[in-house]
């Protein structure tokens, strides 16, 4: 809850999603899979470390034999004999719910009670950045000699510019914090006219090499595309042919394994019901002759 972190993102956590920085405050490694930014880092609490650490241990208990890199800190339930399958986002959602009925009634500062319904996992990551605005935390994005905008601040914490725009209270926050900084720039804080050269400097080579890699894309997809259109037109044949008749091959003759058991299992069948056929004639007839003795 305290994380901000997407639902998604909770449930394909990795089992060793725990560690330490240098000072030794924990830090807790993620996926953001929706913007492409693998393996980030996010300071956490020692309250929520303590429950990651209580869930490790119960995960490790429950899967002995996996080795921990394959493990899910949150493991499906069912068809996961080895805990390497996270389980969904729609099985957090209904997990959620759950514990939510299981509460008795939220009240607000007014004791008017409040909708539990309006509740979902995706709701902490709103209240994420609304925590820091409500304790008065103070907008220090320009430490490093950044323009203090909406756009910077929403990257920032991570959230998408509308959540910004949609709470007065944090937007309002933002612009304030925009002009002191341009009235007041502290010499700690000043951006120097070399500072923006160097940056600009180097967004120009990283634009460089995004162009270039997009273009070394652009290449490979178009050579796979000529190979994909020379292979259907018949007109040659692709260089692992030969590997693929030598599955074909092999895969016929399991087949045809498989054949050959199936009707030596349909012999014995017909075998064990011819018998049973003829027992039952003979109980029939040793019944009968019984029956006419008497």
């Amino acid at each position: 809850m305290d994380t901000g972190r997407r639902p998604a993102e909770i449930c394909t956590l990795e089992w060793d999603c725990l560690v330490r920085d240098a000072d030794g405050r924990p830090v807790l490694l993620y996926d953001n899979a929706k913007a492409h930014r693998l393996h980030r880092r996010l300071p956490i609490s020692e309250h929520t470390a303590t429950l990651i650490t209580d869930q490790k241990l119960a995960v490790r208990e429950r899967f002995p034999a996996t080795p921990p890199a394959q493990l899910k800190l949150l493991p499906s339930r069912r068809l996961n004999p080895g805990g390497s399958r996270p389980i969904t986002e729609d099985n957090l959602i209904g997990r959620h719910r759950i514990w939510l009925t299981s509460m008795g009634p939220l009240r607000r500062a007014d004791n008017t009670e409040f909708d539990k319904t309006l509740i979902t996992p995706y709701s902490y990551r709103h209240s994420y950045a609304q925590r820091y605005a409500d304790a008065g935390v103070p907008i220090d994005m320009h430490a490093d000699g950044s323009e203090i905008t909406i756009s910077s601040v929403a990257s920032w914490a991570q959230v998408h510019r509308s959540f910004i725009h949609r709470h007065a209270d944090l937007h309002a926050a933002v612009l304030k914090a925009a002009a002191d900084a341009a009235t007041d720039p502290s010499p700690a804080t000043a951006i120097s006219h070399r500072s923006v050269l160097a940056e600009n400097a180097n967004l120009h080579e990283q634009n460089r090499r995004l162009a270039q890699q997009v273009s070394d894309l652009e290449g490979r997809l178009s050579e796979l595309l000529g190979q994909q259109a020379f292979d259907r037109s018949g007109l040659g044949a692709p260089a692992s042919t030969a590997a693929v008749h030598a599955e074909l091959d092999t895969q016929r003759q399991a087949v045809m394994d498989l054949k050959r058991v199936l009707e030596e299992r349909d012999e014995e069948l017909a075998a064990a019901r011819e018998t049973n056929q003829r027992l039952m004639n003979q109980l029939n007839r040793a019944g009968r002759w019984s029956a006419t003795r008497r």
